[in-house]
């Protein structure tokens, strides 16, 4: 971009600056449009920054795919460890109720030997 300095200075000479004025204003100006150019995006940069972030959105779609797989895996496991608790549990279940029946019977036994000698 192009900035015609001569006609910006006579342009504000124009509106009542002195020469020297107008020349500091006029080089300032040139200053910023030539900072603010050197920070712009080309059409090759943003084309290279568009095929920079494609690949990393790429990327981040397969790795996306391989957590997926592996959140699919590990819900089966848990199901497999869920079936596994569950057979355990009911086993600790099936211990209890024995338990529960063989201490009655001993309660009863007990009761049973307590009433004998207290009558005999």
């Amino acid at each position: 971009m192009n900035f015609d300095t001569l006609s910006a200075v006579k342009q504000l000479q124009g509106f009542g600056f002195e020469q020297r004025q107008a020349e500091g204003v006029v080089e300032v100006l040139k200053e910023t449009q030539l900072a603010g150019i050197e920070n712009l995006a080309t059409k090759d940069d943003l084309k290279a920054l568009e095929i920079s972030l494609r690949g990393e959105i790429k990327e981040l779609g397969s790795e996306i795919k391989d957590v997926r797989g592996e959140i699919k895996e590990l819900r089966s496991d848990m199901k497999s460890q869920e079936t596994i608790t569950n057979v355990k549990f009911d086993a600790i279940k099936t211990e209890l109720v024995i338990l529960k029946w063989i201490l009655g019977v001993i309660a009863a036994a007990v009761v049973s030997f307590v009433i004998r000698s207290f009558f005999s």
